[in-house]
C-alpha cells in the first residue's frame, strides 16, 4: 500500500474518532439539562385536571336524558323531471324513408321516371 493511501485512510479514521466524540459530548449535555419536573407541579396539575372532569362530569348529568324528537316536514312533491318521448310519425317515417331513397336512387340512375307509389 502505497504512503500516501495509508495516510488518507489515517485521517480518515481521525475525523471519524473526533466526530464520534463531538456525539458523545452533546448527547451527555442533553441528557444533564433535562432535568425531572417537580412533584409539587406535577401533583398542581393533575389536581387542576380533576377539578375540569368532575366540572365536566357534572354538565354531562344535568344534560337531559332523551333529545326531543324532531318535527316531521311534509314532503314536497317531487320536481318534475324531463321526459322524452319519441313521435311515433318520426319512426315510422324514417324507416320508409330509407326504402324510398335507396328505390329512387337506382330509378334515377337507370334513367326511368321515379316518383312515389
Amino acid at each position: 500500500m502505497a504512503r500516501k493511501h495509508r495516510f488518507s485512510i489515517v485521517v480518515m479514521l481521525g475525523a471519524a474518532v473526533v466526530a464520534g466524540f463531538l456525539a458523545v459530548s452533546r448527547s451527555a449535555q442533553l441528557g444533564a439539562a433535562s432535568k425531572p419536573a417537580p412533584t409539587a407541579q406535577v401533583s398542581a396539575k393533575a389536581r387542576s385536571l380533576d377539578r375540569l372532569e368532575a366540572q365536566l362530569r357534572r354538565q354531562l348529568a344535568a344534560l337531559p336524558t332523551a333529545a326531543p324528537k324532531a318535527q316531521r316536514i311534509a314532503k314536497r312533491s317531487p320536481s318534475p323531471g324531463v321526459l322524452y318521448v319519441r313521435s311515433a310519425a318520426s319512426a315510422a317515417s324514417a324507416s320508409h324513408s330509407d326504402d324510398e331513397q335507396s328505390a329512387e336512387g337506382h330509378d334515377g340512375a337507370l334513367g326511368k321516371p321515379g316518383g312515389d307509389d
